[in-house]
């Protein structure tokens, strides 16, 4: 049986995770003053196109027989990240 209190420690667990890539990836591909400024180029519909690109590589994996699961592992951790980012960016040009 998984349990609500397990269900969010492990979900705790993995934002740790995802908060270590967002700001790899803010340093890496963004600007000093905005971390989302590569994906914000394109706005919100621009992150939906990352994303969607991230379900390509999921869905690729899920008709292999024995996917890599650092592949599969690194494909969820960036849609998540972008499905932050379509809320984050969608604010914005939505206030």
């Amino acid at each position: 049986m998984y349990t609500i209190d397990q269900l969010e420690i492990d979900i705790q667990t993995q934002e740790q995770a995802l908060a270590v890539i967002r700001k790899d990836r803010g340093k890496r591909y963004g600007t000093p003053e905005d971390t989302l400024g590569n994906v914000a180029a394109f706005g919100w519909r621009g992150a939906v196109i990352n994303a969607y690109e991230c379900m390509s590589r999921l869905r690729n994996h899920f008709h292999q027989a024995d996917p890599d699961p650092e592949d599969v592992r690194n494909a969820q951790q960036d849609l998540t990240n972008y499905a932050h980012y379509i809320g984050i960016l969608f604010e914005r040009e939505h206030k």
